[in-house]
């Protein structure tokens, strides 16, 4: 889960008015009428189509937020609620919970996901079970769950960076340890 970006609007003298309102679920927290009311009319009307960068806007004395979307700031892109990943509709997308440090749980929106190179550590295993590794005495290979892995084969505290320091490497970074 990730925290929510958001554009915090600070104004001086602004009068709040209506916190309470009969809304429920994303829309409760995420297009509420509390920060809408706040603002001048036109502010944050609702234009922003789905796929369209975006923040969200705080005030405070409201527990919410809203945008200019017409359905929610989720993840930096206006979009709706979705419930399993087919409903992102899009490769590298993935549907999870949008988590806020002050507003908390927000709902299930799409989030993209970088794609994980096959045959590099931690990603699925290439054709063939092939897997690689990139440093000084790292073997690679393939687990039983069709996962990248590393073992490294330098003895333990003698690794600085990507070099197994120790023999011919004993100078520069390698310098004081347990192998020099």
């Amino acid at each position: 889960m990730r925290v929510l970006s958001r554009c915090l609007i600070v104004a001086a003298g602004l009068t709040i008015i209506g916190c309470a309102s009969s809304e429920s679920g994303a829309n409760a927290k995420l297009q509420c009428g509390c920060v809408r009311n706040s603002f001048d009319e036109g502010f944050l009307d609702r234009t922003l189509p789905d796929g369209t960068a975006c923040t969200n806007a705080a005030v405070g004395g409201c527990s919410c937020l809203a945008s200019e979307c017409q359905n929610f700031c989720a993840f930096d892109m206006c979009q709706p609620e979705c419930e399993t990943n087919e409903d992102c509709n899009a490769e590298n997308f993935e549907c999870n919970g949008l988590v806020d440090a002050e507003f908390g749980s927000l709902g299930m929106f799409c989030e993209f996901v970088a794609p994980c190179p096959e045959g590099t550590t931690g990603c699925p295993c290439g054709p063939g079970g092939a897997c690689s590794a990139f440093g000084d005495r790292l073997e690679a290979f393939c687990d039983s769950e069709n996962i990248c892995r590393v073992n490294d084969l330098c003895t333990s505290g003698c690794r600085q960076g990507s070099v197994c320091c120790g023999g011919a490497l004993c100078s520069g970074d390698c310098i004081g340890t347990p192998c020099c």
